[in-house]
């Protein structure tokens, strides 16, 4: 994966926009449930979403499927507007931004063509059209589209992929490799497809970055009892998802899958399968999600897994009714699926009384499901005090408990922010407790969670051993203190366990932050816990000669600084080089606020987070934010800070600029830590 998730959720997270859309006849859809949208005669099928915009091929006008078209639904005005109803078949839509791009074969003369035409402006264009070629199966993203190209005077080129930049009106090959190669999909600098070169299907790629094709799946054939190959690849955010087919595993049972492949590592990990029985068909991937129909029932049903959550759900299921037909019949199922920000839609085939139309199950009719609230949800998470808080974030981010625990001193924040890689790494709450005596809240959530294994943060100055016996009769065992004779050797402590925690998970990337202040660390503390990247402490003379020798041991190679050179002194760039560092990267801004601005910037853009949970801490104190740090990254989400009485302007524009993505807003504190009036002015931002 491009950032490994070091611990499964219960719940979908999901990552996606925040507006009230508005459903077919004017009616709100329910998060979760689903809605039609377009429910014309005969057939509503081949959909693809990039909101506010859903596509599909339209068969209301064609009983024998050979004249159909190509509609839109926009679910802010809840319209369906006409994108082409020209002669002959226009299939396989695809859609982002205001354009969309589709098959025509509207010339009548044995081939294919195709056709861009922009939903606003009403402009319709002849992408790729003419000669005894025929192309097929577009997919846009931004102005680059790509294709199948099949030239039936010339075999070396019968099953190419070619793209187009809608900007430059240029067309040029991608892919002219011997064998067919076809099922073209592109998002975020990568394009997919299946390639039929021997010995059987695998899922080629092309970099636009490095302007290179390379294999992202290769079929193989061993022996009649180990053989995959790979077909209906999908793509976005540099990952990959593709159906999976052949005899594997142990037991060398028949098997189809759904796969997800990391285009940095080209690591597989398999995240639905079923042997004998039952069908995973068609995967898309898009904004932290994975959609698929899935027959493991006996019919198809629509399936969801979640990123960041790995987790799978069936959101869709079908409907058997035991009073229709001799002895009970499928009333209700689903077809081919598609996914983008958030939304879910599907062919759907149902049994309605009274019937809506012409089609009956024979055909489809076209559903959508939200997998998020349809308005931004304002989320306060504060108990009576900072251990009281503690608590509520752990009884949040972890309902059904958790096997290891982090309990640290509430009384000051270095252990605690540290402490967020571990947290990671063991998928542990973070707990506060007073340092000579265990909070009966803290005992009482420990035993909650079902923990049997405790780290202890800090020397017994911060966390005495009368706490640490405590702790150790609630687990019924022995607890492991972490703890150095200062705040910067117990963060090295933490380092060493986080990384021999995580093994070859951890890929050599630090975090450095002073030791002197908490902010940085704070607005640090979820990605490190969501990557397992330690959180090293520096002084104000730098990094010491201690802090460097660790570094160097563990094999630290890259390193994010955090804070300007007013917090965290430039010295510390050459310090981290000495310890072997060969990157290093500073993530700063003027202030604390605007440090969280790019920490969480850098956290969504770069190492695959989202703005999706939101939280929001007071950048005054720390209490509140110690344990809500480390569990935003469980939950795949960042933080920002805020001035208490007004929201700083710096965390004001992110939200705004951010604020499709953002469906959930923790408020961590009270209105002591951040006042009503700051609440007031995020949710105004939301309105607009």
């Amino acid at each position: 994966m491009r950032t490994k998730r070091l611990v499964a959720l219960v719940v979908l997270v999901a990552m996606v926009i925040a507006v009230t859309p508005i459903a077919t006849g004017g009616a709100a859809p329910v998060l979760g449930e689903a809605f039609p949208v377009c429910t014309a005669d005969y057939g509503q099928v081949q959909p693809d979403i990039d909101y506010p915009w859903i596509v599909w091929k339209d068969e209301r006008e064609s009983t024998s499927r050979d004249d159909t078209d190509i509609y839109a639904y926009n679910f802010q005005t809840g319209e369906e507007s006409v994108v082409c109803t020209a002669a002959g078949e226009q299939s396989n839509p695809s859609v982002s931004g205001d354009w969309v791009v589709y098959s025509d074969d509207r010339a009548d003369d044995g081939y294919c063509d195709i056709y861009a035409y922009n939903l606003v402006t009403k402009e319709e264009r002849l992408v790729a059209g003419g000669g005894n070629i025929y192309r097929g199966n577009p997919a846009i993203d931004g102005d680059i589209i790509v294709h199948n190209y099949w030239d039936n005077t010339d075999s070396a080129h019968y099953g190419d992929i070619w793209a187009y930049d809608l900007s430059t009106d240029e067309g040029w090959e991608l892919c002219g490799l011997p064998g067919q190669q076809r099922e073209a999909e592109i998002a975020d600098g990568w394009a997919v497809w299946r390639d039929e070169r021997a010995p059987g299907y695998s899922i080629g790629g092309y970099d636009f970055a490095g302007s290179e094709v390379t294999t992202i799946a290769q079929s193989y054939y061993n022996a009649a009892d180990d053989y995959a190959y790979y077909t209906d690849p999908s793509t976005d955010g540099g990952l990959v998802v593709a159906e999976k087919h052949g005899v594997w595993g142990e037991d060398s049972s028949s098997r189809t899958a759904i796969v997800l492949i990391d285009t940095e590592t080209m690591e597989e990990v398999i995240i639905s399968q079923e042997t004998q029985e039952g069908d995973r068909r068609h995967p898309v991937i898009s904004d932290g999600f994975v959609t698929w129909h899935d027959s493991r029932v006996g019919v198809y049903e629509v399936y969801c897994y979640d990123i960041v959550a790995e987790k799978e759900a069936c959101i869709v299921p079908a409907v058997w009714d035991e009073a229709a037909g001799d002895g009970g019949e499928w009333v209700s199922w689903a077809g081919r699926t598609t996914t983008g920000d958030g939304i879910v839609a599907w062919h759907d085939h149902r049994v309605e009384d009274p019937a809506v139309n012409e089609d009956a199950t024979g055909y489809d009719d076209l559903y959508a499901m939200y997998l998020h609230p349809l308005e931004t949800v304002q989320n306060p998470v504060e108990g009576e005090d900072r251990y009281g808080t503690s608590v509520q974030v752990s009884e949040q981010t972890f309902p059904e408990g958790a096997d290891t625990v982090i309990v640290t001193t509430g009384a000051n924040w270095p252990d605690a922010l540290a402490a967020a890689s571990l947290a990671g790494a063991y998928g542990a709450p973070v707990l506060l407790t007073r340092p000579t005596e265990l909070p009966e809240d803290i005992a009482a959530e420990i035993e909650r969670l079902g923990a049997t294994d405790a780290f202890i943060l800090g020397s017994t100055s911060a966390v005495s051993n009368a706490v640490k016996a405590e702790v150790e009769a609630v687990i019924g065992g022995p607890a492991t203190r972490l703890g150095g004779a200062n705040r910067y050797e117990t963060a090295n402590l933490i380092a060493e366990e986080t990384v021999d925690m995580l093994g070859g998970d951890w890929d050599g990337t630090a975090f450095v932050a002073t030791g002197n202040n908490f902010p940085d660390a704070l607005a640090a503390s979820p990605l490190s816990s969501f990557t397992g990247y330690p959180i090293f402490l520096a002084n104000a003379d730098g990094i010491s000669d201690e802090t460097q020798a660790v570094m160097d041991d563990l094999g630290v190679a890259d390193v994010y600084l955090l804070g300007s050179p007013g917090v965290l002194p430039a010295a510390a760039e050459a310090q981290v080089k000495t310890a072997g560092a060969i990157k290093v990267t500073r993530i700063a801004g003027d202030t604390r606020y605007e440090t969280a601005v790019g920490a969480a910037t850098f956290g969504v853009e770069e190492l695959g987070m989202s703005w999706s949970q939101l939280a929001i801490a007071t950048g005054e104190n720390y209490p509140d934010a110690l344990s809500a740090g480390p569990a935003q990254g469980l939950k795949g989400s960042v933080m920002l800070l805020t001035t208490p009485l007004t929201l700083h302007g710096a965390t004001a524009a992110a939200i705004e600029a951010n604020q499709a993505a953002i469906w959930q807003v923790d408020w961590v504190g009270s209105t002591a830590a951040i006042s009503q009036a700051v609440r007031d002015a995020v949710e105004a931002i939301f309105a607009l």
